[in-house]
């Protein structure tokens, strides 16, 4: 009898993982974690469980509202924007393949202080002059947006597990 090897031991089938991804989704839009990383191949159907998932939900509890960002995101800038425009208690904001939020430093200290796991987390940028269109953006706000992001970075690489 052969013995398995210890790694597919672990292994998943496909069906599996995206039932990880659909209970990650659950745990963060009925309010038990503020964020989640979904990271894997590309192409399985990260993006389209998640954006599933949460429609979903969101027939259950009227109040939550998600949305969904793919690219777009050049730099912390951009990044802290995008969470002040999407800052509610009852927002998931889906950050879909945008590596920019783990490549660029600023960045990451921005994703750290909006993924910590309590309700209301403080957010800052290090520029008081951040002005677009007709919006001032304060260079600190209390945060208090879910957020799932979908990455084909595999955790193990990814800068901000470092």
């Amino acid at each position: 009898m052969r013995k398995k090897s210890k790694t597919s031991q672990y292994e998943l089938s496909l069906g599996k993982k995206i039932d990880m991804i659909r209970m990650s989704v659950r745990a963060v839009t009925r309010g038990y974690k503020t964020s989640r990383l979904i990271t894997g191949t590309p192409g399985i159907g990260k993006s389209f469980a998640v954006i599933e998932e949460i429609q979903s939900e969101t027939e259950h509890n009227k109040d939550l509202k998600y949305e969904h960002i793919s690219g777009g995101i050049r730099d912390a800038v951009s990044f802290y924007t995008i969470l002040c425009d999407n800052n509610d208690e009852n927002i998931v904001l889906v950050l879909d393949d945008v590596n920019t939020v783990f490549t660029n430093k600023e960045c990451r200290e921005i994703l750290r202080a909006a993924t910590t796991n309590v309700t209301k987390r403080q957010i800052t940028y290090a520029s008081n002059k951040i002005v677009k269109g007709k919006t001032f953006y304060r260079p600190r706000t209390d945060f208090f947006s879910k957020v799932i992001i979908i990455t084909n970075i595999p955790k193990r690489k990814n800068p901000a597990n470092g």
